[in-house]
């Protein structure tokens, strides 16, 4: 069951016409109230522990009306506060998430308080604006290819990462999800926007990638190389550097068996017990054998491997 324009509709979309009535009975035990709708000679019904006259809301009572009559028989005190429908209420300025509706050429119409203090600015003051002018150089031309896919309606609805650039120039990273709204014509006729604060999720990414690229120069410069086991998928993440000692490409991925093969045939039942051991009971691996790699180059290597916590989704890992 639906409601629109104050009329009820059924799981069609038709309208109804609804005997709409209201009765005071003793509901069902643990039961506060409850509303009954029944179509066409049906009533609604509406039980209360307290009891009460019964009220008549005749045929095709709007729906908004019914509610203020019940709420104002069913809070009778004089003074007493009253509670706001829902259709009396601006959605769009009290959301606490940043939204904004902006027409096809990309320039504010309309700002909630919410996406104003995003950056840094009243939302009067950004009704007019283009939003590429309160864009991240970085991020203008990446905006306005997702607007354009928009308005060519390639899809309805974006999402994407974008930078806008505050009054003070500090920048605020933001989760964008814009939806298009058709005019009658059916074209897009404008765009919700929405927007969510990441600003430190980025920078914790961020300092992540940097710790990660100084980890790969610091191994390059030690000819050293590290890896990364995940027991419940098998899988063995290889750094950029133990994948140049393989001679495999950046990024690569294999398994225990697949690295084994690089391992020289008289060496490789050792090292395959080794690493048994450890995904058994955790046994560290510390020995030192042969490498065969694909070109026939053959090199001495150093394997140290021990269990420890990732940190980021506390699973156990070698």
């Amino acid at each position: 069951m639906f409601l629109r324009d104050g009329q009820m509709l059924d799981n069609t979309g038709d309208v109804r016409d609804y005997h709409l009535s209201i009765t005071a009975k003793p509901p069902p035990s643990g039961v506060r109230g409850r509303l009954m709708l029944e179509r066409g000679r049906g009533s609604v019904t509406y039980l209360s522990r307290t009891g009460g006259r019964a009220l008549n809301f005749g045929v095709a009572q709007p729906i908004r009306e019914l509610a203020e009559r019940l709420f104002r028989w069913r809070c009778p005190v004089p003074g007493a506060a009253t509670v706001p429908m829902a259709a009396d209420i601006d959605v769009f300025e009290a959301s606490v998430i940043g939204m904004a509706l902006t027409d096809t050429a990309g320039c504010f119409s309309r700002v909630n308080t919410a996406f104003g203090q995003l950056l840094g600015r009243s939302a009067a003051d950004l009704v007019g604006e283009g939003f590429a002018s309160l864009t991240s150089s970085e991020d203008i031309a990446r905006s306005q290819a997702v607007l354009h896919d928009l308005l060519a309606r390639v899809a309805e609805t974006a999402r994407f990462e974008k930078r806008y650039v505050r009054p003070d120039g500090s920048v605020v990273w933001m989760d964008m999800n814009i939806r298009t709204l058709p005019g009658a014509s059916g074209d897009v006729a404008c765009l919700l926007a929405q927007g969510v604060d990441i600003t430190e999720r980025k920078r914790v990414e961020l300092a992540a990638d940097g710790h990660r690229r100084q980890l790969e120069e610091s191994q390059h410069l030690a000819g050293l190389g590290s890896f990364e086991h995940d027991p419940q998928t098998g899988l063995i993440t290889l750094s950029d550097e133990l994948c140049r000692i393989l001679g495999l490409r950046a990024g690569a991925r294999t398994d225990a068996p697949g690295l084994l093969q690089l391992v020289h045939p008289d060496d490789r039942h050792l090292l395959g017990e080794a690493i048994g051991r450890c995904l058994a009971d955790r046994t560290p691996v510390d020995m030192v054998y042969r490498l065969v790699l694909a070109d026939g180059t053959r090199r001495w290597a150093h394997a140290r491997a021990s269990w420890a916590v990732n940190e980021i989704d506390g699973r156990d890992r070698m």
